[in-house]
């Protein structure tokens, strides 16, 4: 895995983050779809991201579509809902959002699928890393590591809570990936080059497939 770029300071670290993303927002493709995780560490990109849409003519703006990388088992009022804070952050027009509470995984893997191209391939995934080696919500130890149908669907975690998450397949069949990583060394340890070389988490799925870039916030 040698497309792991660290870089030391956040403004540069951000400005990769942001523009992975809208080198493809203003790509020439006729249609964009985009997934993307949740949590905090891309609120800011994010926030960015919006204000290129908004800036764009409507024109630009056509067939640019966002879906959940994964979600958690709230209502989108809570503010844990990984949907809340991307259609606030990206906004309504452009984001498709999943709520647990009103819908059925099955519904929202069609949906997705749906909007795809023929090859059913996402053209961007978005993803982030956990304390504990996770990405989306593939934790370790659950049994949705080991699902080979490209699909969203649900996954009990160890403690019992419930998550919801695109599956590897789903994942690894997209044109890229990208993975963001704040400046955190319980995060930043998953990426050394034993750590890679080992594939121990479920990070290192991602990892293991070609097109994948990382870019970590690793401060000096």
């Amino acid at each position: 895995m040698n497309n792991i770029k660290r870089i030391p300071l956040y403004s540069a670290w951000e400005q990769e983050c942001f523009n992975e993303i809208a080198d493809l927002i203003l790509s020439d493709l006729e249609k964009k779809n985009i997934a993307l995780s949740g949590g905090s560490t891309p609120i800011p990109i994010y926030q960015r991201i919006g204000a290129l849409l908004r800036s764009l003519p409507d024109s630009k703006k056509k067939n640019i579509r966002f879906f959940l990388v994964d979600e958690r088992n709230v209502s989108m009022e809570s503010p844990r809902s990984n949907s809340a804070m991307i259609l606030k952050t990206i906004g309504s027009d452009f984001v498709i959002p999943y709520d647990p509470f009103a819908e059925s995984p099955k519904n929202y893997t069609n949906k997705i699928l749906q909007h795809l191209k023929s090859n059913g391939v996402l053209d961007l995934v978005v993803l982030g890393c956990g304390d504990d080696g996770h990405t989306a919500s593939l934790f370790p130890n659950t049994s949705l590591l080991n699902e080979k149908s490209s699909a969203f669907l649900k996954n009990e975690l160890p403690s019992g809570e419930l998550r919801y998450s695109m599956t590897l397949s789903l994942i690894n069949n997209a044109t890229r990936r990208v993975v963001f990583v704040n400046n955190h060394p319980e995060k930043l340890k998953y990426f050394t080059p034993m750590s890679v070389k080992e594939r121990t988490h479920p990070i290192h799925q991602v990892l293991s497939i070609s097109n994948t870039k990382v870019f970590l916030h690793e401060a000096v």
